[in-house]
């Protein structure tokens, strides 16, 4: 992969603040000239690091600066949910291979 800290300050300087100004993760790899992975790779490293890039179905962004509470606590939400989905998944899995899942359990 590229280095990732080439694109952290370009993708950085592209965020807009605020939901409204969002941006898809294909323009932000056509700004970076790179790939999405890359972009998403950069921007999961940028939030382990203490950047809060917030996403919705509208791209990414930062909060914005009067709306930036309830963009957290959407963002937040929407994350919580997925990760409660992921974890019923895997959890799904973790009974199979225990044994407890039945072929006519379906």
């Amino acid at each position: 992969m590229e280095n990732v800290f080439s694109f952290k300050k370009i993708l950085i300087q592209n965020l807009g603040y605020g939901e409204n100004n969002a941006i898809h993760c294909a323009a932000l790899a056509k700004i970076c000239t790179t790939d999405e992975r890359t972009i998403q790779a950069v921007v999961l490293s940028s939030r382990i690091q203490g950047i809060p890039i917030l996403s919705s179905d509208h791209g990414y962004f930062l909060p914005g600066p009067e709306e930036g509470h309830l963009e957290c606590k959407r963002f937040i939400a929407a994350q919580t949910s997925r990760a409660k989905t992921s974890f019923a998944s895997i959890n799904a899995a973790k009974s199979f291979l225990e044994g407890a899942f039945i072929d006519g359990d379906v």
